[in-house]
């Protein structure tokens, strides 16, 4: 993908977000709004009623799952009608179809970052500041990297198989669970573990949580290897949009 294509991307993704705040009554705290109402909803249930308000740690614990991934899920389900979204503009012009997804990303990338400003604030507030924070700025753009691939495969995915997309919510929901966001799977026995940890979106929550909470956790190898399973799960997508082109063209269009 050429560089010139990712800059436009960021710059449509920022023009996009702009457009969309201005026209939102909320303004900039519309971005703010369903990430409070998750934390709160889920914090009384297992915060509360599960754990009868006695683990004061978990809210935090809550909060670092539970900010990136609302950006994780909100990209993949966002993106997921892209191609055939810009069916118009697809048809009319000779431009890589992945400059349409990445706009999506580049867009949910950008505003993540007021509550991920927000949380950083709150975790500094009470304590909790560590050296492993400098780490995010190598570990966000991997994990985006890894969102990239991950709906660029599902976009490709959704234009030949249209009712895919509508059970996409109910998948992320599943996935919410199997990716350890809201409890910590050292709770669950030793033989279900495996099954979280080939989990790629529990890899994503779990390196980013420990880089916030746990930053003795952290490694290079696990960056590493994140960011090689993002960059091999992205060529599949390329080649797939390479391979069949032509067809998403002319299957946008029905």
């Amino acid at each position: 993908m050429k560089k010139n294509t990712i800059y436009l991307a960021y710059k449509k993704a920022n023009l996009s977000i702009v457009s969309e705040i201005s026209n939102n009554k909320f303004g900039y705290f519309s971005l703010l709004i369903e990430p409070i109402l998750l934390i709160l909803t889920y914090y009384f249930v297992f915060g509360v009623l599960v754990s009868d308000g006695k683990d004061e740690f978990y809210v935090y614990y809550l909060i670092s799952g539970i900010i990136p991934w609302i950006w994780i899920q909100k990209t993949v389900s966002r993106t997921a009608m892209t191609l055939v979204k810009n069916k118009n503009i697809i048809l009319q012009m000779k431009i890589d179809k992945l400059y349409f997804i990445l706009v999506e990303v580049f867009q949910e990338l950008i505003k993540f970052t007021i509550p991920l400003i927000i949380l950083l604030f709150i975790f500094s507030y009470y304590g909790y500041y560590n050296s492993s924070w400098a780490l995010l700025i190598v570990i966000i753009p991997v994990i985006a990297i890894n969102v990239f691939a991950i709906s660029t495969i599902l976009s490709v995915l959704v234009v030949f198989l249209r009712d895919v997309q509508l059970i996409i919510p109910s998948c992320m929901r599943i996935l919410m669970y199997l990716s350890g966001v809201v409890y910590n799977i050292d709770n669950l026995p030793n033989e279900f573990k495996y099954i979280f940890e080939l989990n790629p979106f529990y890899q994503m929550i779990s390196l980013f949580r420990d880089a916030i909470m746990y930053p003795h956790n952290v490694s290079i190898e696990r960056v590493a290897g994140l960011f090689i399973f993002g960059c091999g799960t992205l060529l599949i997508g390329r080649f797939l949009i390479n391979k069949y082109n032509n067809e998403i063209t002319l299957e946008v269009i029905k």
